[in-house]
């Protein structure tokens, strides 16, 4: 028997806050660059260096958040910060 609406909807929220702690933990560092910049302590090129890398690595979570529901229920249970195991029930 399949997942019921509810369990389907459920996954999907969990994926939900894992892709936004991804993409949290993608931009903040350049968030922090753009910072530095504006304080004048990293030049442009420097700042253009490390937006062409948080572009790369926006683009390898696009990949994995193109995969199936399962594949990312795994990397949810994998992840110390997400208490959460493949079924979507709470683990603390």
């Amino acid at each position: 028997m399949g997942e019921s609406e509810d369990q389907k909807r459920r996954k999907q929220e969990i994926i939900g806050k894992y892709h936004n702690k991804k993409m949290k933990e993608a931009l903040e560092p350049l968030f922090q660059k753009f910072q530095k910049w504006k304080d004048g302590e990293v030049s442009h090129y420097e700042l253009s260096d490390s937006i062409h890398e948080c572009h790369k690595e926006m683009q390898r979570i696009y990949s994995i958040f193109n995969s199936s529901r399962e594949f990312l229920m795994k990397l949810v249970e994998a992840d110390d910060d997400m208490p959460f195991d493949r079924n979507g029930n709470r683990t603390d």
